[in-house]
């Protein structure tokens, strides 16, 4: 069952001292009843090599064969936990070398039928006595004040029979217990509503963890039930998550704190009750990721199900998806049936329906969604949608853009595209931020995007134009008024022809190292408050300190670096 400390135990196998010296190579992934064999084997290889940007884009086959070869000769110790189905182990198997060098594979699963299918030796956990069920709950309550209590032998047969040796429910009613007064009122308070949870049913141990959600104060509740919109098992960066709990509007104002430093308490306060486990510290000590039990995950999907702020859904393939959601995270196939005008914001991963593509499927479900404002869309490629117009037979993919989106205003995409679309009414009439990475383009995009009208921000990442050259034509950009460029490596001229961009507030180039001149027309833009140059070519820089002029004296705010790039990294 859940919460009996498997994947604790192989956590301390795995970083035992001894075992890291034998094995030369280690990895650890999360299998979780959401797999996808792809995602795994590149979590294998970022443990044990460095891939480059073609390897991490190679299909199942070739990136398991890269891996297959990387640990061909060494001695590794895999670690697959919470493996839900035999099939994964068969899927992975053909990809780890099987040498007489005492390398292992050490899986934690809730199945034994998956340990004698992949012809293992299995330890099978038991739940704890009542001697190490009461040592694991001083541990967990910890505070000497609590420790020296004269009134808490009182409570130790009752808190150990509740418990029913299950180290989750265990740690996480010490880390409840642990912040109560030291009265017997209190403490008694909270061992009778366990009764009510005990009575529920053969697994209602479990409900204990309800007990430790219930008694969470109502600013700790959404911040809690938020962690289950993450896939089971997944690590969450503590960063995103304090910034998602500040943009969800779930963090209140305490004086002049920020309120990244309070949700930051917030983040640590649910630890302390153990809701949320450490993942990962930074040097300074600091928690640098988290995830939560899958039981607790449970917990926090059917709580936020009632409370209507989310839904999770592994597939949606129904007519009438949820109305009454506020948001609704999908983890796999997006059916083309999905239909919801009340949908705001969608975010779609890569690895969407079958493969590395997005299908055209997919394009027709999200353009029925006819509220939607933010859409960002992570893929390898986009593939070819049919009716779009494309005069070059070579061209790997394009794209629908959603014309029918009135509502659609944000709009990232990720993923190659190689050619934009020509005309106009093929794009979100109503546009107005755009953000793409790694599309490759292999033609200069400006022509067309500034005839969209409304756009206001444009932002174009990490090769997602691969030329040398771009032109803002004349009455280009209308409303454009900030534009980004970073990490355009084979940029080297930029252009603004008169009349475009006439607008423009903020223009930011970054990590373009090949740009050597000055950008063409750039005097010419009147409301022109804020120059970027960050990490551009020295000659570059100076062309700009040596500028002199009334125009140039417009600028209110210049910024200039060229730190060699490698001091960054």
């Amino acid at each position: 069952m859940g919460g009996l400390g498997k994947t604790t135990l192989a956590k301390k196998v795995s970083n035992d001292t001894d075992v890291q010296h034998d094995f030369s190579c280690r990895a650890w992934v999360y299998v979780s009843q959401e797999y996808n064999i792809r995602e795994l084997l590149l979590g294998i290889a970022n443990c044990v090599t460095t891939l480059t940007d073609e390897q991490k884009r190679k299909n199942e086959n070739e990136l398991g064969e890269e891996v297959k070869k990387c640990l061909q000769g060494k001695r590794y110790l895999i670690v697959l936990d919470d493996v839900w189905f035999t099939d994964v182990w068969q899927s992975l198997s053909q990809y780890l070398p099987e040498e007489l060098n005492k390398s292992r594979v050490l899986i934690t699963t809730r199945n034994q039928g998956i340990a004698l299918y992949a012809h293992s030796d299995c330890h099978e956990l038991q739940t704890l006595g009542e001697k190490e069920s009461w040592e694991l709950f001083l541990n967990k309550v910890g505070s000497a004040a609590v420790l020296t209590w004269p009134g808490l032998e009182e409570f130790k047969k009752e808190i150990v029979a509740k418990c029913k040796g299950l180290p989750l429910t265990i740690v996480v009613l010490g880390g409840l217990l642990s912040l109560k007064d030291l009265t017997r009122d209190s403490w008694l308070k909270v061992l009778k509503s366990m009764d009510w949870h005990l009575s529920q049913g053969p697994d209602s141990c479990l409900g204990i963890l309800a007990l430790s959600y219930n008694d969470l104060p109502s600013y700790l509740k959404p911040c809690f039930l938020y962690c289950g919109v993450f896939p089971e098992d997944s690590e969450i960066k503590a960063s995103k998550l304090i910034r998602l709990w500040v943009a969800e509007g779930f963090v209140q104002k305490r004086g002049k704190e920020t309120l990244e430093d309070i949700a930051e308490d917030y983040l640590y306060e649910l630890i302390q009750r153990s809701m949320i486990q450490v993942a990962d510290t930074r040097a300074d000590g600091r928690v640098k990721s988290c995830r939560i039990h899958d039981l607790l995950r449970d917990l926090a999907i059917s709580e936020a199900k009632e409370e209507k702020l989310f839904e999770v859904d592994e597939n949606i393939d129904v007519d009438v998806p949820p109305t009454s959601v506020r948001r609704l995270s999908i983890y796999q196939n997006i059916s083309p049936h999905l239909q919801n005008s009340n949908l705001r914001s969608l975010i779609l991963n890569k690895s969407i329906d079958e493969g590395d593509e997005l299908k055209e499927g997919s394009f027709r479900s999200i353009a029925q969604l006819t509220g939607l404002q933010k859409l960002k869309l992570v893929t390898d490629n986009f593939i070819e949608s049919e009716g779009l117009p494309t005069s070059n037979a070579e061209v790997e993919s394009t794209i629908i853009l959603f014309p029918g989106l009135e509502c659609l205003y944000k709009l990232h995409l990720a993923g190659t595209i190689r050619k934009l679309p020509m005309e106009t009414t093929l794009y979100p009439p109503n546009l107005k931020q755009l953000r793409l990475f790694e599309t490759k383009m292999e033609e200069d995009p400006m022509p067309i995007l500034g005839r969209l009208p409304n756009l206001r921000i444009l932002i174009l990442v990490y090769d997602s134009y691969l030329g040398k050259g771009m032109n803002c034509p004349h009455g280009g950009f209308l409303r454009l008024e900030f534009l980004q460029m970073q990490l355009l490596e084979n940029l080297e001229d930029l252009s603004v022809e008169e009349g475009a961009m006439p607008n423009l507030k903020t223009l930011k180039i970054e990590y373009c190292d090949k740009m050597r001149k000055f950008p063409h027309g750039l005097l010419q833009l009147k409301k022109l408050q804020r120059l970027n140059l960050y990490l551009v070519s020295q000659k570059l820089v100076s062309e700009v300190l040596e500028t002199q002029g009334e125009d140039w004296n417009r600028i209110h705010r210049i910024i200039t670096s060229q730190v060699p790039r490698c001091s960054l990294l």
